[in-house]
C-alpha cells in the first residue's frame, strides 16, 4: 500500500487551477432546498476511533516511506560508477544485518590494501560499495534462493562491469561474517548439472593475517579476470601477476589459527587455484619457466593429503590449465630436441597414472578423466614422435582423439563457449599430429576431421576477447592445409594457409608479440614464396618482399625500447644481455633468409619468357644472394648447422639460375662447390630428406655446366645423383620434392638427348613430363604446369627433329 502511494505521488499529474468564481444573484447563492448544517460534534473527522486508526496508517506510511526514501537516495546518488581498465573489479554489496556498513567498510579496507599496486603506480584490484543488499529469504530452498540471487547479483555484475560481486551477511553474535562470491559466468563442472555453491565464515575482528584469509578468498575467484582467458598479457600485467605469485604464495603461511577448518580449507584451495591460474597464463604467454611452476602446483598434493591439490576440487579448472600447457608446449615443439623431450616425457606418463588412479577412487568422474587423460595423451603422442617412438604415439594419439570426442558429446550446454573451443581446438590439434603419422591413403580423412575440428573452434572464438586463442587456432589451421598441399599439391589449399596467417599476423601486432609475430610474418612470407613460384607469380613475390620490409622496419624500432635487462644486476644482468643478443642474432639470420628465398622467387619470376635474365630479374637474384650470405654468416655463428643448410641450399638455387639464364658457367661452379661443402659438413647426420635436396641442387648445377660445357658425361653423373635421389622422396611428405626430382630428370634426359644427338632417353622424359603436367594442373598450380608444358613441348619438337634427321 505504501508503494503504490509512492509511485502514485511520484507520477501524479499536476492539479488544473481553479476557476474564477462568477458574480452570482443572492438568491442562487444557496439551494433553496439545502440541508440543515450538521452540529460540529457529530462530524466524522473529531471521531476518536477515526483518528485512531489514521495514526496507525501514518506511522506505516512514513516508516515504510523513510525506508523506500533512503533506497531511492543511496540507489540514485550513491551507487558507484561502472569499473573502467584493467584492474580487477569487486563489487561488495550491503551485507545483511549490517545497517551502518560498518562490516562492508571492514572488508573493502582489508581488499583493498591486501593487492599490490601495479607497475603503473594504479591499484590492481578496485572495490567498489554497492548500496544494495543481496540476502536469501528466510525460507524455501536454499539452492534455488542462492541461485536466485547468483542471478541479481550477475545483472549488477553487468552494469557495474565489474568481475566479483562478494555478498553476505553480517552475524555479529557470532562474531563472524558469511560471504559468498559471484563471478559473471557460472563456474559448472564438467559433466556435472550444478555449480559448487559454498559460503565462507571470516572472523570480524580485523586484523593483517584475516584479511590475508580474505584476499586467499578473493583469489581464486578473481583468478579468470587476472587469467585474462584467451587474452595476451600486456608488458605491465604480466609483471603485475608475476608479483602475485609471490604474493599468493605467501598467503598460506599468514592464514591464522582462528580460521574454522572448513574455511582454511576453502581459502587454501582459491589460493592454489589463483597461483595455478595466473601461472598458467603467464605460461601461455611465452614463459616456460612459470609453465613448470604452474604444473607443480596442478598436480603437486596439499600437505599430508592423499588427493593432489585443484586437481580432485577443480578438475574442470585443471584441464584447462593443462590444455594452455600443452598448447604452449606445441607451439615450441619444432624446437625441442629429443634428448630434452624425453624427461617430459616421463613427468607425462606419471601425471597421467596419477589421473587414473583418481578415476578409479572415484575422486574424477568420467568426463573429467576423459578430459584430462586425452590432453595428457595427445601431448605424450607429440612427445613421442619427437624421440622416435611412433607405433606408441599411434596409440595415444588415436586414444586421446576418442576421449577428446567424448568430451564434446558430453559437455553441459552452460559450458561456456571458449572452452568448448579449446577443447574442440585441442581434438584438432589431436587428428593432425595423427595425420602426419598416417600414410597417403589414410591421412586425408584426418587431414579433413583435424581442419573441420579446428575451423568449428575458431568459429566459437572471439579475436577481440580471445586474441590468444584466435591466433593459436589460425596458426593450426594454417598448418594443416599446408599440409594438405605439400602431401597433395593443392594450391587452393596453400591460399587457405595463406589466410589464416593473414588473419593472425594484425592480432599479433596489435597485442605486440613480438617473437610469434616475427616468426608468422616469416611464415606467411614463405607461402606466398611458394604461391610465386607454383601460381601467381610475381604479384605474390613483390607481396613476401613488402611483408618482410615491413618487418625488418618493426625490428629497427624495437631496437629504441627500454633495455628490459635494467633492472638486473651482477650475473643476472649480463646473462639477461647475452641472451637478448642471441635472440637479435637469431631473429636477424632467419629474416635475411625469408628476404633470400623471397627474392629468389622474384627473380625466377620476374622475366615471362622464362630463358632471358632482364635487369629486374638480375636485381633480384643479386639482392638475394646478398640475403644469403649475411643470413649463412648469422648462422655460422649461431652453429645453427640446419639454418646454415638452408641457406646453402637457396644460394645454389639463386646461383643456378643466374647461370642458367646468363649462360655462364662461373655460378654454376660456385653452385657446385658449396653444395659439395655442405656435403662434407652432414655426411654423417641421418637426414636423407636433406641430404637429398643437396644432392639434387648440386646435380642441377652440374647438368647446366655440362650444357654449356657440350659435356655429356657431366649430365650422365648429374642423371645418376637424381636418379638415386628420387627413390628417397616416397610417400605423402615428399610429394613436391619427388616433382622436383621428376623435372630435373625430364630436363637431363632432354639435354642428353641433344648433345648426343639421339633420341634415347625421350620417351621417358616425356612420361615425366605428362605426369607433372597433370599433378600441376589437377593442384591449381598453373605457373608450374606451364613451366611442365614448355618442357614438354620442347621434348616433342626435339624428339620430332631427332626423328627426321
Amino acid at each position: 500500500m505504501a508503494t503504490a502511494k509512492k509511485k502514485r505521488a511520484t507520477t501524479a499529474r499536476k492539479r488544473p487551477s481553479k476557476p474564477r468564481r462568477r458574480a452570482t444573484p443572492a438568491a442562487a447563492a444557496a439551494p433553496a432546498d439545502a440541508a440543515p448544517q450538521r452540529r460540529l460534534l457529530e462530524h466524522p473527522l473529531v471521531s476518536p476511533v477515526l483518528w485512531t486508526v489514521i495514526a496507525g496508517a501514518l506511522a506505516i506510511v512514513w516508516t515504510q516511506g523513510e525506508g523506500l526514501y533512503r533506497d531511492f537516495r543511496d540507489h540514485f546518488f550513491w551507487t558507484p560508477a561502472p569499473f573502467t581498465g584493467e584492474s580487477l573489479g569487486i563489487l561488495l554489496a550491503r551485507l545483511d544485518n549490517d545497517p551502518s556498513n560498518e562490516y562492508s567498510s571492514r572488508v573493502r579496507s582489508a581488499l583493498e590494501h591486501q593487492f599490490p599496486v601495479g607497475a603503473d603506480g594504479n591499484a590492481s584490484v578496485k572495490v567498489n560499495l554497492y548500496p544494495e543488499t543481496l540476502a536469501l529469504p528466510e525460507y524455501g530452498d536454499l539452492y534455488k534462493n542462492i541461485a536466485n540471487a547468483n542471478a541479481e547479483g550477475r545483472e549488477w555484475l553487468k552494469e557495474q562491469r565489474a568481475d566479483l560481486l562478494i555478498w553476505g551477511k553480517a552475524l555479529p553474535q557470532d562474531k563472524e561474517l558469511e560471504l559468498r562470491i559471484i563471478t559473471p559466468e557460472p563456474q559448472v563442472e564438467l559433466g556435472t548439472e550444478l555449480p559448487k555453491t559454498y559460503s565462507v565464515r571470516i572472523p570480524t575482528e580485523f586484523s593483517d593475517q584475516i584479511a590475508a584469509a580474505l584476499a586467499g578468498m578473493v583469489a581464486g575467484a578473481g583468478a579468470n579476470a587476472w587469467n585474462q582467458r584467451g587474452g595476451y598479457l600486456s608488458p605491465a600485467r604480466a609483471q603485475e601477476l608475476a608479483g602475485w605469485l609471490t604474493r599468493l604464495s605467501n598467503l598460506r603461511g599468514e592464514l591464522p589459527a582462528t580460521l574454522g577448518n572448513r574455511t582454511r580449507t576453502e581459502i587454501e584451495a582459491r589460493i592454489d587455484t589463483a597461483i595455478a591460474q595466473i601461472g598458467s597464463a603467464l605460461a601461455a604467454d611465452g614463459s616456460s619457466e612459470i609453465a613448470y611452476q604452474a604444473m607443480s602446483i596442478v598436480f603437486a598434493p596439499r600437505g599430508t593429503e592423499s588427493d593432489g591439490g585443484i586437481l580432485t576440487s577443480e578438475p574442470l579448472l585443471t584441464a584447462e590449465l593443462l590444455a594452455d600447457i600443452v598448447s604452449q608446449f606445441t607451439d615450441i615443439s619444432g624446437q625441442v630436441s629429443p634428448e630434452q623431450a624425453a624427461p617430459i616425457l616421463a613427468q607425462a606418463q606419471m601425471v597421467s597414472e596419477s589421473f587414473a588412479q583418481r578415476h578409479e577412487e572415484g575422486k574424477l568422474n568420467d568426463t573429467e578423466y576423459a578430459y584430462l587423460s586425452g590432453l595428457m595423451l595427445s601431448l605424450k603422442g607429440r612427445l613421442e614422435i619427437l624421440v622416435g617412438d611412433f607405433d606408441a604415439a599411434r596409440d595415444d594419439l588415436s586414444q586421446a582423439e576418442s576421449k577428446l570426442e567424448d568430451v564434446l558429446a558430453k559437455v553441459p550446454a552452460e559450458q561456456d563457449a571458449l572452452s568448448n573451443a579449446r577443447i574442440q581446438g585441442h581434438l584438432g590439434t589431436t587428428q593432425l599430429a595423427l595425420a602426419l603419422l598416417a600414410d597417403a591413403d589414410n591421412a586425408p580423412a584426418l587431414l579433413d576431421a583435424s581442419i573441420a575440428s579446428l575451423k568449428g573452434a575458431l568459429k566459437n572464438v572471439s579475436s577481440e576477447t580471445a586474441p590468444r586463442d584466435a591466433v593459436r587456432l589460425n596458426r593450426r589451421l594454417a598448418a594443416a592445409e599446408l599440409n594438405r598441399m605439400t602431401w597433395f599439391l593443392d594450391v587452393e589449399a596453400l591460399e587457405r594457409s595463406i589466410g589464416y596467417y593473414s588473419d593472425a599476423l594484425p592480432l599479433l601486432v596489435a597485442n605486440q608479440r613480438r617473437v610469434v609475430q616475427s616468426r608468422t610474418a616469416r611464415d606467411l612470407s614463405a607461402l606466398l614464396t611458394l604461391d610465386a613460384l607454383y601460381s601467381a607469380g610475381l604479384p605474390s613475390a613483390r607481396k613476401s618482399l613488402d611483408l618482410l620490409d615491413e618487418l625488418k622496419g618493426q625490428v629497427r624500432g624495437q631496437d629504441l625500447v627500454t633495455d628490459p635487462c635494467a633492472s638486473l644486476e651482477g650475473d643476472q644482468r649480463g646473462h639477461c644481455i647475452d641472451q637478448r643478443k642471441m635472440m637479435a642474432l637469431e631473429d636477424a639470420a632467419a629474416l635475411e633468409q625469408s628476404f633470400c628465398l623471397a627474392h629468389f622467387a622474384a627473380g625466377y619470376r620476374f622475366d615471362e619468357d622464362m630463358e632471358t635474365l632482364s635487369k629486374g630479374a638480375r636485381e633480384h637474384l643479386t639482392k638475394g644472394l646478398d640475403a644469403c650470405e649475411t643470413s649463412a654468416t648469422g648462422m655460422r655463428e649461431l652453429d645453427n648447422l640446419g639454418g646454415w643448410v638452408e641457406t646453402s641450399l637457396f644460394t645454389a638455387d639463386t646461383l643456378n639460375l643466374l647461370g642458367d639464364r646468363t649462360k655462364d658457367p662461373a655460378p654454376l661452379k660456385e653452385a657446385i662447390a658449396l653444395m659439395e661443402d655442405v656435403q662434407s659438413k652432414i655426411e654423417g647426420i641421418d637426414a636423407p630428406a636433406v641430404q637429398g635436396q643437396v644432392a639434387l641442387a648440386k646435380a642441377s648445377a652440374m647438368r647446366d655446366l655440362g650444357y654449356l660445357k657440350g659435356d655429356p658425361g657431366l649430365i650422365q653423373d648429374a642423371k645418376k645423383i637424381q636418379l638415386s635421389v628420387r627413390s628417397t622422396y616416397s610417400g605423402k611428405d615428399y610429394t613436391l620434392q619427388r616433382n622436383y626430382a621428376d623435372g630435373q630428370i625430364a630436363l637431363s634426359l632432354i639435354d642428353l638427348a641433344e648433345l648426343e644427338k639421339t633420341d634415347e632417353g625421350l620417351d621417358e622424359a616425356i612420361t615425366l613430363l605428362r605426369g607433372l603436367l597433370d599433378r600441376y594442373a589437377k593442384g591449381g598450380a598453373k605457373l608450374a604446369a606451364a613451366d611442365a608444358a614448355r618442357e614438354l613441348k620442347k621434348a616433342r619438337e626435339l624428339q620430332a627433329k631427332l626423328a627426321a634427321n
